[in-house]
């Protein structure tokens, strides 16, 4: 992944989101960080930091999984509806409730993924990630997949890797079939890949090498930096388009972290 866009101004932004989101070969999604890491979900991140094997990684993912099941009882108003077997529906629970997963964080909207790139008002620069999910697609259908947004297919590779079998690397895009009142808020999608020990842009790049294309040249994500400095300016114009932490946590939680969002930026405007 080598495009990589500098924002300079709020218009800059505009301007921009305009341009992404929809790209040249169909739908894009967002994600928003406050600092420049790789595109590592939760347990992927836990997993690399202690340099478990996959062997291991993978123990330890049925094992969250077991565990996170075991006390279902005690929370049945959220679990009770859920299917012991359908893997990828308690993993989208686990993940909205915060339990490491192998799925990651996205939205379909430019500007919830720049409250997320903005919100903690930090000196680092946030960054923006694009992923051009219609490009995605048409690549893993031309090499031989013929539902490339299937996750029907992702899942077979999944188990084919834990098998020991040879598989293809392969990443999709999903929505939740259950959607919360936040998933809604946030607009959220998520992506699922075979690597539970690469991050998701590394993924897409050897997608992209593995591909019809020979990789040169080639990305299915942009990066767009947004320098620290405007952190604050950005939050503002946010809340004046209805996007601050009430709205993206829609709950008394997020009308309390509203607060403390307002107290900041206040402070920073009138700070001599």
């Amino acid at each position: 992944m080598d495009e990589q866009i500098l924002i300079k101004n709020w218009n800059d932004f505009i301007e921009w989101a305009n341009k992404v989101d929809r790209g040249p070969t169909g739908p894009t999604i967002f994600r928003g960080q406050p600092h420049d890491w790789p595109l590592c979900p939760s347990l992927t991140r836990i997993l690399i930091k202690n340099k478990v094997n996959i062997n291991d990684a993978r123990v330890i993912e049925n094992k969250l999984l077991e565990d996170f099941q075991t006390k279902r009882h005690l929370h049945e108003n959220v679990c009770n509806k859920l299917n012991e077997k359908d893997l990828l529906a308690w993993w989208e629970i686990m993940q909205h409730y915060g339990a490491p997963t192998r799925l990651l964080d996205w939205t379909k909207s430019p500007y919830v993924a720049l409250y997320f790139a903005v919100n903690d008002l930090s000196e680092n620069d946030g960054v923006v990630y694009v992923l051009e999910v219609g490009h995605l697609n048409w690549i893993q259908s031309v090499r031989g997949q013929k539902d490339g947004a299937d996750i029907r297919h992702v899942f077979e590779e999944i188990r084919k890797s834990i098998e020991g079998k040879d598989y293809k690397k392969s990443m999709v895009v999903i929505g939740s079939p259950t959607p919360t009142n936040r998933m809604q808020a946030q607009q959220s999608s998520l992506t699922l890949n075979t690597e539970l020990l690469m991050p998701h842009d590394e993924t897409a790049d050897g997608i992209v090498f593995d591909g019809v294309h020979g990789g040169e040249g080639h990305t299915l994500l942009q990066k767009t930096i947004i320098p620290s400095q405007l952190k604050s300016v950005f939050m503002s114009e946010l809340r004046n388009k209805g996007i601050s932490a009430d709205t993206m946590f829609p709950s008394i939680d997020g009308l309390g972290k509203a607060s403390d969002e307002l107290a900041k930026i206040l402070s920073i405007k009138n700070k001599p």
